[in-house]
């Protein structure tokens, strides 16, 4: 890691963090920028009745405690990767379960 004589802002500090970071813990941390942003893409209805939110390969996966909710989230599929998208650009597609 680059040692810097200046000082750097947050975002630089964690910028250089996640160039050395593994691949697994950047994942994780990207899990939990977006469970931080959840009630704001998909409400907090919908954000108390999560059950599980990871990412793994590219992908989000989500588990709700209502088959209704979920139904009903899934006509939202595309406008809620949109928003996913603009927190975590390397998440590319959705499974629910």
């Amino acid at each position: 890691m680059k040692i810097y004589n200046d000082t750097m802002n947050i975002k630089q500090a964690v910028a250089a963090m996640l160039q050395i970071l593994p691949k697994q813990a950047k994942q994780k941390l990207n899990t939990e920028g977006l469970k931080g942003s959840w009630v704001s893409i998909v409400g907090e209805f919908a954000a108390k009745r999560t059950v599980k939110l990871d990412i793994k390969n590219s992908t989000l996966f989500l588990k709700f405690d209502s088959p209704a909710l979920r139904e009903n989230l899934s006509y939202r599929k595309t406008e809620i990767l949109e928003k996913v998208q603009s927190v975590d650009k390397d998440v590319k597609r959705i499974f629910w379960y």
